[in-house]
C-alpha cells in the first residue's frame, strides 16, 4: 500500500512539473508492478495441495495440522506462503516455503488455535506467492474441504457432585421390562439394516433360518437428563467469555464427572433444536458427549419450558433431572417447581455473571421456594468459574 501511495504521489508530481524523469520512474515502477503480478500468479497456479487436520482440538489450545504440497509442473516455485481458511475463522501462523523443486513434493506442519468450542470447516488453502519482488501478494485459492471439532475446555474449578448422586458405583440396577442399551439380556428381534454385527445372536441365527439379534434390557435406575436453556435471545457477552458457552462447560465438566464415577446408565442432553439428542452416553463415552458438546449449536428460536415438557413424557421415573440455566427467568423456575411433585430427583444448576447477580437472585422469593421444597439449587459464577454460596 506504501510503495502504491508513493506511486500515485509520483504520478501527480510528473503531471504538474512535466519532468521526463519522473515520467520515468513512474513508468518503471508501474512495470515492475506489473511483471510482479505476472510472476507471482504464475508460480502459485499448479501447485496441488492436500490437508490433514486432527479429527479435534480444544478450545483456547494449539492444534497441528499437515500439509503436503505437490508440485507437478517442469519448473521449480519459489516464495510461496500457504495459509488455510477456515469457517469461522482460525488464528494461525502461515507456512512459508522458499522452493518448491519441480515434480517432488514436501510435507509440512502449522498450528491454528480455536478461540472457542465449535465446528470450524476448511473452505480454502491459501497460496500466497511473494515472487519476484515481494511488492505484491498475488493469491490464489485452492479449494479444500475439512472439518475441525474443537471440544469444550472443563471448568477451572470442578463442580460439586450433589447428594443423592451414587458414588462409585461398581453396577446399576436393572428390571425395566423395556428393551434398550442396558446390561441384561432381554430378548431376540429380526436384524434390521445398520444394527451391529456384534448384536447377531449365531446360534438363534443358524435355527431361525434368519438373521436375530439380541436385545438388551433397559436399564431402570440412574438416568440422567441434563437441560440447557441455550436460547440465543438469553445470550450475554461475546464469544468464550458468554453465558451460553458457560453453560455448555459446566455441561461437559459435570457429565465427565457423573461418568467417571460410574453413576448413569445414560445421560440426555437437549440439542439446539430443543429436541432430545439422539445420544445417549455411558460410562465409555465421555469423549462422544464432549464431541458432541463441541458442535451443540444455540437455538435461535424456542420455547425452552414447553419443550422440557414435550420431553417429560418419555423420561422414566426415578430420573434425575439437571436444568442448566443462564438466568431466573420465571417460566423457567415455574417449570421447575411444576415438577416437584413428579417422581424425579430435580437439580437447578443457575450460571450468572458476577456474585451480585447470585445474591440478588437467591433472594426471590420463587428460588427460596424451591430451595425449601428440596430442589437442589446450584448458583455458579461464571467469571471465577466456580460454585458460590449466596
Amino acid at each position: 500500500m506504501g510503495l502504491l501511495i508513493a506511486v500515485g504521489v509520483l504520478f501527480v508530481a510528473a503531471v504538474n512539473t512535466g519532468a521526463n524523469l519522473v515520467y520515468l520512474m513512474t513508468a518503471l515502477i508501474f512495470s515492475l508492478f506489473l511483471v510482479s503480478i505476472v510472476l507471482s500468479r504464475r508460480e502459485a497456479r499448479g501447485i496441488e495441495s492436500t490437508i490433514r487436520l486432527p479429527v479435534e482440538g480444544r478450545e483456547g489450545e494449539s492444534t497441528i495440522y499437515h500439509l503436503r504440497i505437490s508440485n507437478p509442473t517442469s519448473r521449480a516455485r519459489h516464495l510461496l506462503r500457504f495459509l488455510p481458511q477456515f469457517e469461522p475463522p482460525l488464528v494461525g501462523d502461515p507456512i512459508s516455503i522458499f522452493s518448491t523443486p519441480a515434480g517432488e513434493s514436501i510435507e509440512f506442519s502449522g498450528e491454528v488455535t480455536p478461540p472457542m468450542r465449535g465446528i470450524y470447516r476448511l473452505r480454502n488453502l491459501v497460496v500466497q506467492c511473494l515472487y519476484p519482488a515481494v511488492l505484491i501478494c498475488s493469491e490464489v485459492p485452492i479449494p479444500t474441504k475439512g472439518e475441525l471439532v474443537v471440544l469444550p475446555a472443563p471448568l477451572k474449578h470442578p463442580l460439586p457432585v450433589f447428594a443423592g448422586f451414587n458414588q462409585k458405583s461398581d453396577r446399576t440396577e436393572t428390571g425395566s421390562n423395556i428393551a434398550g442399551d442396558g446390561s441384561t439380556f432381554f430378548g431376540l428381534r429380526e436384524y434390521r439394516i445398520g444394527d451391529p454385527i456384534n448384536r447377531i445372536h449365531w446360534k438363534a441365527t443358524a435355527r431361525a433360518g434368519k438373521p436375530l439379534c439380541s436385545e438388551q434390557e433397559e436399564d431402570r435406575v440412574n438416568r440422567y437428563y441434563i437441560f440447557m436453556d441455550l436460547r440465543e435471545s438469553k445470550k450475554r457477552g461475546e464469544g468464550r467469555e458468554s453465558n451460553l458457552e458457560a453453560s455448555i462447560r459446566i455441561a461437559a465438566t459435570l457429565s465427565r464427572q457423573l461418568l467417571n464415577l460410574n453413576c448413569p446408565v445414560r445421560i440426555y442432553l437437549m440439542d439446539s433444536d430443543l429436541s432430545r439428542s439422539p445420544h445417549s452416553f455411558t460410562t465409555s463415552d465421555i469423549h462422544r458427549i464432549l464431541r458432541f458438546l463441541g458442535g451443540m449449536e444455540y437455538t435461535r428460536a424456542g420455547d425452552f419450558p414447553h419443550a422440557v415438557e414435550r420431553q417429560i413424557r418419555d423420561v422414566p421415573p426415578g430420573s434425575y433431572l439437571i436444568f442448566i440455566l443462564p438466568d431466573g427467568d420465571a417460566e423457567s423456575v415455574s417449570l421447575i417447581d411444576g415438577l416437584r411433585h413428579a417422581p424425579y430427583s430435580l437439580f437447578a444448576i443457575f450460571n450468572l455473571p458476577d456474585r451480585d447477580s447470585i445474591s440478588n437472585l437467591a433472594r426471590e422469593p420463587a428460588i427460596r421456594s424451591l430451595r425449601r421444597a428440596g430442589v437442589t439449587s446450584v448458583f455458579y459464577d461464571a467469571t471465577s468459574e466456580r460454585v458460590v454460596n449466596p
